[in-house]
This record gives C-alpha cells, sequence and structure tokens, in this order.
C-alpha cells in the first residue's frame, strides 16, 4: 500500500510538471522569438521537461498556433504526451502509462 501512495504521489507529481511544460511552452510561442517555428516549439518542450526529468520526445509534442484552443479564438495551443512507467500498472490495470498535458495561450503576434 505504501508503494501505491508513492506511484500515485509519482503520477500526480509528473502531471503537475507536464502541465507546467505545456503552459510555459505555449506562452514561449506567443511572446517569444525563441519558439518562432515547430522545431524550436518541441526542442524548448523537450528541454523544459528534462529541467524536470520527464522525458518527452519531439514526436509527442504537437503545437498548434492560431486555433480556437477551449473556446478562445485565435489561440496558440500545445498538446503533450509522455509514457509514465510504474511497477503499478501491472498490478491495477487501470493505472495510466501515459499523461497528457494541454496548454493554450491567446495568440499576441
Amino acid at each position: 500500500m505504501l508503494f501505491g501512495l508513492i506511484e500515485t504521489g509519482r503520477l500526480f507529481w509528473t502531471q503537475h510538471s507536464l502541465d507546467e511544460v505545456a503552459f510555459a511552452t505555449v506562452r514561449c510561442m506567443s511572446i517569444s522569438d525563441q519558439c518562432s517555428d515547430a522545431d524550436a516549439q518541441q526542442a524548448f518542450a523537450i528541454d523544459r521537461a528534462a529541467s524536470y526529468g520527464i522525458t518527452v520526445v519531439a514526436a509527442n509534442v504537437s503545437p498548434q498556433t492560431d486555433t480556437t484552443c477551449k473556446t478562445f479564438g485565435s489561440s496558440n495551443r500545445v498538446l503533450i504526451d509522455a509514457k509514465f512507467n510504474s511497477v503499478m500498472q501491472s498490478l491495477v490495470p487501470q493505472f495510466p502509462a501515459t499523461v497528457e498535458a494541454e496548454a493554450c495561450f491567446p495568440n499576441l503576434g
């Protein structure tokens, strides 16, 4: 039971960290020249996730520009998926194997 609590805490921490990575990436897309194209946006997300110890690959970072996001038009949007490896997945079939994050920010450009 103790290990289940630890793994659940690790899952929540990973989800929170990935949410922050998605928000930082979409904000960079909206206000900075550092994230001017898809490759730079993916690289930013990968580096930011790595600073939290989370491995994300470019194929799992989906930036979208000038789209409707959560009913807000003319926004930027980022979707990020990351694998979550845990022993709990073999013990509890419903335990997630991936963590997903989505963030939106108004397009200021």
